[in-house]
């Protein structure tokens, strides 16, 4: 599993709705400590999540030329993380990596 982030409420009802969702494109990050750096680069904190996406680092992404992440090349379900891996919940003022 890699990581991704985007819009917390909008992923999550997409997901409640439908089901798994695809991540066409975007941000891919081998880490969860390197989603969070991204979301505190992009000042982010209110309104952003990290999730799991269902793919593999060497085959799934690609050096970024905007910056030091990857980004996604292939299609790959998006993981919604619980409370034992999720990184960061501005209402609970922690941040677990």
């Amino acid at each position: 599993m890699i990581y991704t982030i985007g819009y917390s409420a909008n992923l999550q009802q997409a997901i409640a709705k439908d089901g798994p969702v695809k991540q066409l494109d975007g941000y891919a990050f081998k880490t969860l400590t390197d989603a969070f750096r991204m979301i505190c680069e992009i000042n982010h904190l209110d309104d952003f999540c990290i999730f799991g996406l269902d793919a593999d680092w060497e085959n799934d992404t690609t050096p970024s030329t905007d910056g030091w992440w990857h980004d996604l090349i292939n299609d790959a379900n998006i993981i919604v993380l619980n409370d034992d891996n999720v990184v960061f919940h501005k209402e609970k003022e922690h941040t677990k990596l």
